[in-house]
């Protein structure tokens, strides 16, 4: 589907531990930051959520890989968005 669309953060993706952002909204995020970690900013208020022009937009900006910090101890892609569990809304079903 190719209509705008916000992000919700429903929790980390382990589960295993609850984030501030648990239950609120992507105000922007950035996987780019100093050691290949995760900057996020959220809100309560879907007035201040991010747009994405479309899910798909919005999923290939969480799967991003650090430019900063390229692969995981594992050696895997390091992906620090993915280290959230997300659930994308279109924005008319929101408003």
């Amino acid at each position: 589907m190719n209509s705008p669309c916000i992000v919700k953060v429903i929790g980390a993706a382990s589960g295993a531990i609850r984030t501030p952002h648990d239950g609120r909204y992507v105000v922007a995020w950035d996987p780019h930051t100093k050691f290949g970690t995760l900057s996020l900013t959220s809100t309560n208020d879907i007035t201040q959520a991010h747009h994405f022009p479309s899910v798909g937009a919005a999923m290939a900006e969480w799967s991003t890989i650090s430019s900063i910090q390229l692969r995981r101890p594992d050696g895997l892609p390091n992906k620090p968005l993915t280290g959230l569990t997300i659930a994308t809304e279109r924005v008319d079903a929101a408003a």
